[in-house]
């Protein structure tokens, strides 16, 4: 019932239509200039549009919904950078009764979208930047650099301390005054999400 609106709402964004073969036992449809299966973008976007047509005729309309909250955990999975970037400011486009509350990793997305507020979490931590604050790419690209700077930066930290400990570890090795002590923090570190090189050098002091 909803073919021919989400044909023209998915050509409005891709700019490609397709026929479906309903006898296709593989399920390939026809592009015009031949016929394939639609990649998980294409399948990802026709879902999308399907489910909010649905929920605006089925909720909105029949409610007599004023405005509605749409959530959308990870609104440009599956979805390539050039259509993550536009999907967001599409969908406020076609659908203005809606307010959308997306989750998302891309910084496509995000360096796109316009009159939105953007809400970082990080652990148990988030920061809150206002429509207005989004105004420039340069803010997401810092957003995103910066994340991920305090995130290596902090297993860069652990990373070099168990490199220290597992060096002073071998040498208490090689020396001959090996405790139960040492046993412990060997069994310790082995336990955790190590680096290659460090599993070896556990297997080292391990056998020596």
């Amino acid at each position: 019932m909803y073919e021919k609106v989400v044909q023209d709402l998915f050509y409005e964004l891709t700019n490609d239509r397709f026929k479906i073969d309903y006898d296709d036992p593989i399920g390939e449809v026809d592009f015009g200039n031949g016929r394939g299966l639609l990649s998980s973008g294409y399948q990802a976007i026709i879902r999308i549009l399907l489910e909010l047509l649905y929920y605006q005729d089925m909720v909105i309309e029949t409610n007599s919904l004023q405005y509605a909250w749409i959530v959308i955990d990870e609104l440009d999975e599956y979805l390539s950078p050039k259509y993550s970037a536009k999907i967001l400011s599409y969908l406020q486009h076609q659908f203005p009764e809606l307010s959308f509350l997306v989750t998302t990793h891309s910084i496509d997305l995000v360096e796109a979208s316009e009159d939105v507020n953007l809400i970082v979490l990080k652990d148990v931590n988030f920061k809150i930047y206002s429509s207005r604050e989004m105004g420039t790419a340069i803010l997401a690209d810092d957003i995103f650099t910066n994340l991920c700077f305090e995130n290596r930066k902090e297993h860069q930290s652990e990373d070099d301390e168990i490199d220290k400990r597992l060096r002073q570890l071998l040498n208490l090795r090689i020396a001959g005054v090996w405790d139960e002590n040492a046993e412990d923090e060997l069994r310790a570190i082995s336990a955790k999400e190590i680096l290659p090189h460090q599993k070896m050098i556990c297997r080292q002091i391990k056998e020596w």
